[in-house]
């Protein structure tokens, strides 16, 4: 009768013990978890490489990409443009169920790859920022620029365009491969083709040029190249006009009263090679 009591009373048999509950269980994440399900299931590709991924236990660099923008674009569909940590934090824990291979082990709840308290680096923030520096800006300048435009009137309403420009169509798997590649014939070739997204952020909000296209902090070579598309033609120009030019030049240096010893030397040396 002691035994039976205790067997009773015991947190394994009890049906409020967390081992025995559904303790993992979260209405918010699975409202969440329903969504996701529902996007993917419109979407037999994207069901499909969930499924290899999972299959493979590994996701790469591409699906990853893949992915989040896939999910993030959901979770901005349900929560708008800037949801809650919360939000976010549950988010990612329904993203794991649904490809438990993106688990991160080293943490309790497996979600620091999609969402992290500490660095705030994770993948669900990073592309929420992109969308606050790449489209909300956007927009807002798009207004900006409307509202200016309503505010003229007569000739000065007919000078500029009635509408903001519209942004090129931007593929972030472009600027992805782009920011990840080492060969140089790949990355002149995409830095060409994203030319004309970079002359709409350049009239809209320059700064995130370089946040966006980090290629340009590790590869010298582009600025010339990006100043080459952005001026086509110029240099041909600059080569024909560089033999009166450089003649002037050296007129006007001869002209110096107190040149210095480079300046000295430099024409006496150096100056018959230009």
């Amino acid at each position: 009768m002691i035994i039976l009591i205790l067997i009773v009373n015991s947190p394994l048999a009890s049906p409020s013990s967390p081992a025995s509950s559904s303790s993992s269980f979260n209405p918010d994440v699975d409202s969440f978890k329903q969504a996701l399900d529902a996007h993917v299931e419109r979407n037999p590709e994207f069901k499909e490489l969930i499924e290899t991924r999972n299959s493979a236990k590994l996701v790469d660099s591409v699906a990853a990409t893949k992915f989040v923008n896939e999910f993030v674009s959901v979770l901005v569909s349900l929560r708008g443009n800037s949801p809650c940590t919360n939000d976010q934090k549950l988010f990612a824990k329904a993203i794991i169920s649904l490809l438990p291979c993106w688990k991160y082990p080293g943490s309790p709840e497996g979600i620091d790859i999609l969402y992290d308290d500490q660095s705030r680096s994770g993948l669900i923030q990073n592309r929420l920022r992109w969308i606050h520096r790449n489209v909300i800006a956007i927009d807002d300048n798009k207004l900006l620029k409307r509202k200016a435009n309503a505010g003229n009137t007569g000739q000065h309403a007919n000078e500029g365009t009635s509408e903001a420009e519209e942004p090129p169509q931007l593929n972030q798997n472009i600027i992805d491969e782009l920011n990840s590649t080492t060969i140089e014939a790949d990355i002149v070739r995409l830095i060409k083709a994203t030319f004309q997204h970079r002359a709409y952020l350049r009239k809209t909000n320059e700064n995130s040029i370089l946040k966006v296209y980090r290629k340009f902090t590790e590869c010298d070579f582009l600025i010339n190249l990006e100043f080459s598309l952005m001026h086509p033609g110029i240099e041909d120009n600059f080569l024909k006009q560089w033999p009166d030019l450089a003649k002037k030049l050296l007129e006007n240096c001869q002209r110096i009263n107190n040149k210095s010893q480079a300046l000295k030397k430099f024409i006496t040396e150096e100056s018959g090679k230009i």
